[in-house]
């Protein structure tokens, strides 16, 4: 029983921040309408459900972009989840739900891997809640990809053991997962294996090191190439540096809507999400007393701990990140501080991290855990964590609350919000392939994303999705009907769903409306101009 007591805590603690973060009627798979909301999540979902129609074994899906397709990559719809729920989930079925509850449930249990110094079971577990549900974790619920963060607590984990860490094997999982979640994350957790190899290096063969590192990235590549990573002729978005790492990341959530007892720089709308790294209220606090503690023990010790001596070597790759995280415009309470002007073939080089601000997630966990072992080596260790984490409660308990009600929806059977009236179908079904104009996710995801719900339900291909990057062919097929459709010209039996509600002249008389939604009702081929 004793063996049970752990393992039972743990998922007792998974569950009670998965439901102060959820809705747990997001764990029915067959409850969609919370997903379709605009955010990525939803994209996400559509993805998949393309992708059951047709594509497994493969990593692609064909309706989406049609005639192009995409890979599940570009789509956000984790590809090795994808892969593995296609042939099994009934068709439009989601996994989203129990796939948010695994990560939380992953955070938790390598948080408390890590933690094993700890002075007592107790201290132990408070820790564990203040690494594992940083308010970082919690803010990316709209990413369902993102949200697995645990991989860099993995990797940390691996990291801190010197046999486990010299091991290829131990890292060969970590990496291949991460190359099959999301780009970011395998970006991150190379950052640490970097840090291994560095050590390797300067301190151990330098040729087993180069072996393992050849070995590592020839193993990845392969699941790069399988996703359609390469080859794509993916254009630049030239957005670099448009969602970096502001300077008080740590201090400043740049909403106030996420916190109860800190002051926030105004909300400046996306900017500030992707670098988003607020630690609250309670991880301030242990940053703080961690900090102290171990220059309290380095004066008394004069020597540095063996651990804190390893974890050196990741400071280097972290460096990297910093400066790509923060990019070429520094931020201050929602403010820039200063532009230097990147030249365009280095903006178009870095345009694939354009959401810069990401890569500052490893640093933010080293830190807190660094600072979680000083924090544990004071005599109240057990007091100040327990008075840390009921600060944290109380100073995200506004976040929770916003990104819970994100997910009520769960709570419904309706499954379209926007598209809402049964006769959608209809038009639909008359159709041979759904078009959107302007062919820009900004004018109105929400509707976007409920018209291709639907129009996924009857098997048909839509022209224009929602994706991390477009193609050069779909880009450039998408700019020649740009072209025909200003000049009128509508191909015979396609519904064009009007995003921003605006038609050129010539096709203004055709215009309807349906849920407030402005479309061009299909044509046969003898109507067509």
């Amino acid at each position: 029983m004793r063996r049970l007591a752990v393992p039972a805590l743990l998922m007792l603690t998974a569950w009670l921040v998965f439901v102060s973060w959820m809705n747990p009627h997001v764990l029915d798979p067959r409850r969609i309408g919370w997903l379709i909301d605009g955010q990525d999540r939803g994209q996400a979902w559509l993805g998949f459900y393309a992708y059951q129609w047709g594509g497994w074994p493969g990593m692609r899906q064909h309706l989406l972009l049609a005639p192009e397709g995409a890979p599940l990559l570009l789509t956000d719809s984790l590809p090795l989840v994808s892969w593995l729920a296609a042939p099994v989930l009934p068709l439009g079925w989601q996994f989203a739900g129990w796939w948010l509850l695994l990560c939380v449930v992953l955070q938790i249990a390598f948080a408390w891997a890590l933690l094993d110094r700890a002075p007592g079971p107790v201290p132990r577990l408070l820790g564990t809640v203040l690494l594992g549900a940083l308010p970082m974790f919690f803010a990316r619920a709209p990413h369902l990809s993102l949200c697995a963060q645990w991989l860099i607590l993995w990797g940390l984990w691996i990291y801190r053991d010197p046999e486990r860490s010299a091991r290829l094997s131990a890292w060969a999982p970590l990496l291949a997962l991460a190359a099959l979640i999301h780009n970011y994350l395998l970006l991150i957790v190379a950052s640490l294996w970097a840090g291994e190899l560095l050590r390797g290096l300067v301190r151990g063969s330098r040729a087993a090191t180069l072996v393992r590192g050849v070995l590592g990235v020839g193993g990845v590549l392969p699941l790069l190439w399988v996703q359609g990573v390469f080859g794509g002729g993916y254009v630049s978005s030239r957005t670099y540096s448009n969602f970096p790492l502001a300077l008080d990341a740590w201090i400043n959530p740049a909403n106030p809507d996420y916190t109860a007892l800190l002051p926030s720089s105004p909300n400046i709308e996306e900017n500030w999400f992707e670098g988003f790294n607020y630690l609250g209220a309670g991880g301030l606090v242990v940053l703080a007393l961690g900090i102290g503690a171990w220059l309290w023990q380095a004066r008394r010790e004069r020597a540095l701990d063996p651990e804190l001596a390893r974890l050196g070597w990741l400071v280097p790759g972290f460096l990297v990140l910093t400066v790509i995280a923060i990019g070429p415009h520094p931020w201050w309470w929602g403010a820039p501080v200063f532009a230097l002007r990147l030249p365009p073939w280095l903006r178009d080089a870095l345009d694939p991290v354009r959401a810069s601000g990401r890569l500052f997630w490893p640093v933010t966990y080293t830190v807190m855990y660094v600072a979680l072992l000083g924090v544990m080596r004071l005599r109240g260790a057990t007091l100040a964590l327990g008075a840390a984490l009921a600060l944290q409660i109380v100073d995200t308990a506004p976040m929770l609350a916003q990104l819970r009600a994100t997910s009520l929806r769960a709570s419904w059977e309706t499954r379209y919000y926007r598209a809402r009236d049964p006769r959608w179908d209809g038009l639909i079904a008359a159709a041979r392939r759904v078009d959107f104009w302007p062919a820009n996710e900004a004018a109105d995801l929400p509707v976007l994303q409920d018209v291709t719900a639907r129009a996924l339900a009857l098997g048909k291909p839509t022209g224009f999705t929602y994706l991390a990057r477009l193609p050069a062919a779909a880009r450039a097929r998408l700019a020649r009907e740009a072209d025909d459709f200003a000049a009128g010209r509508v191909p015979p039996g396609v519904l064009v769903v009007l995003l921003d509600g605006k038609a050129p002249p010539s096709l203004r008389a055709r215009v309807r409306r349906l849920d407030g939604i402005a479309y061009l009702p299909p044509s046969p081929a003898r109507d067509a101009r």
